[in-house]
């Protein structure tokens, strides 16, 4: 798999047949249309596969590789498909997880020089209600919050 996009982007997946369609359609709708979503599976269930396989049906820019169940989370399938890219940018996203359309054009916009920028997260509760996490370390509060005395991590991997 070799990829000349502008933008690659990893969507790893094992048993969420049901949200990531909605995942990969929030990725191809983005304002940067130069991309390619490589969907990884990792003994993936059957739903999956079936979503994967349409979705790759649907748009020419969507790649699936099946594989059995790897140790851990699949990085090193990811890894794979990074080396194997030739694109500018490596970007992730979640199979449950949903991008803003606009979220490739800012996160190109701001690495700049920088190697790794991620996203301030936007959560929703039970209730349906937004809310953000404390994720920005340019902010003392964050910080404290991450410092505090249980440890804590908001920096995901997804939107990155």
């Amino acid at each position: 798999m070799s990829t000349r996009a502008l933008v690659t982007v990893i969507v790893p997946t094992h048993d969420h047949d049901e949200p990531i369609g909605h995942a990969v359609r929030s990725i191809l709708d983005q304002t940067v249309s130069d991309l390619q979503v490589v969907i990884i599976g990792a003994g993936a269930s059957p739903g999956v596969r079936a979503a994967a396989t349409r979705l790759c049906e649907e748009d020419s820019r969507v790649l699936w590789e099946d594989h059995p169940k790897t140790p851990r989370r699949g990085e090193i399938l990811r890894d794979r498909v990074i080396r194997a890219s030739e694109s500018r940018f490596i970007a992730y996203n979640c199979d449950d997880d949903l991008w803003f359309p606009n979220h490739l054009e800012t996160m190109i916009h701001v690495i700049g020089n920088h190697h790794f920028v991620h996203p301030l997260p936007i959560l929703v509760d039970a209730e349906g209600h937004p809310f953000f996490m404390p994720s920005d370390l340019t902010r003392p509060d964050s910080v404290a919050w991450h410092l505090n005395e249980t440890p804590r991590n908001t920096i995901s991997l997804s939107g990155v």
